[in-house]
């Protein structure tokens, strides 16, 4: 039974084989072979309507997508013009920076300065500013014709000019406290000659004010307490600047 079976579905399909290579061999039997088969067949109408349903989808879905897109992008825009409000570019100085290594500490248990090797210490200006770990630090000095010495805003010699982020208020910062910055292994300094009256708050940031050809709003250190006297105000800060752990600085230079 199961062999006259195989043999009869084979015979069918053999058949059918047959009538579908037909009209490729003989193409006048193809009319006649599509009249046999057009009952088993969708009408054209039907595939038509089907194909037109398709279409309309993909369109459909096209046209939600194109509307998707505009009103994402209309949002980034919007959102774009929002940050260059708070950026306000124009007031940005725009800087460029050489990295070198550090290869000696003075002194070394404290890291209020140190030296950086370069090909030739004439092709830079002196006083340029520092940055370690994306921070201003301190400023270079010309220590001899391959070297800078780097004198971080530790050091009892540099005085800097600061302002409190998004105030008017300035002052001058100093490098006075290594005895404390040593006991406590913060890198504490002073910022002398604020308005007496100014609200100055704990974690409040000081930045560059644009002397000294350093750039305008590089960030320098926290504000961690304040005093008032008579005249003027002070406080007392921490660099933001990695200092202890740094083994390269990025030498603000000249933009090309």
């Amino acid at each position: 039974m199961i062999k006259w079976f195989k043999a009869g579905l084979s015979f069918i399909l053999f058949c059918v084989v047959v009538i579908l290579a037909l009209p490729k061999i003989f193409p006048a039997l193809d009319p006649l072979i599509k009249s046999f088969f057009s009952p088993f067949l969708p009408s054209q109408a039907m595939v038509s309507e089907m194909t037109l349903r398709e279409e309309n989808q993909i369109f459909r879905n096209q046209l939600s997508q194109k509307n998707f897109d505009e009103l994402e992008f209309k949002r980034l825009k919007q959102e774009n013009i929002a940050l260059r409000k708070q950026l306000n570019l124009k007031e940005i100085n725009f800087y460029q920076t050489e990295v070198f290594p550090i290869y000696e500490r003075h002194p070394i248990k404290w890291n209020y300065e140190f030296s950086v090797r370069v090909l030739d210490t004439r092709a830079y200006k002196e006083s340029y500013g520092v940055m370690v770990g994306g921070y201003l630090a301190g400023r270079a000095k010309f220590e001899n014709k391959n070297s800078f010495r780097i004198k971080t805003f530790l050091n009892s010699d540099e005085e800097f000019a600061v302002n409190v982020q998004g105030t008017s208020w300035n002052g001058l910062l100093r490098g006075e406290y290594q005895e404390e910055s040593l006991k406590t292994g913060r890198l504490i300094c002073l910022v002398d000659y604020l308005p007496r009256d100014a609200e100055i708050k704990e974690d409040m940031l000081l930045q560059s004010t644009g002397t000294l050809g350093i750039p305008k709003g590089l960030l320098v250190a926290r504000v961690i307490r304040t005093e008032r006297d008579e005249v003027v105000q002070r406080a007392y800060v921490e660099l933001l600047a990695p200092i202890e752990s740094a083994d390269y600085i990025s030498l603000i230079v000249d933009q090309k």
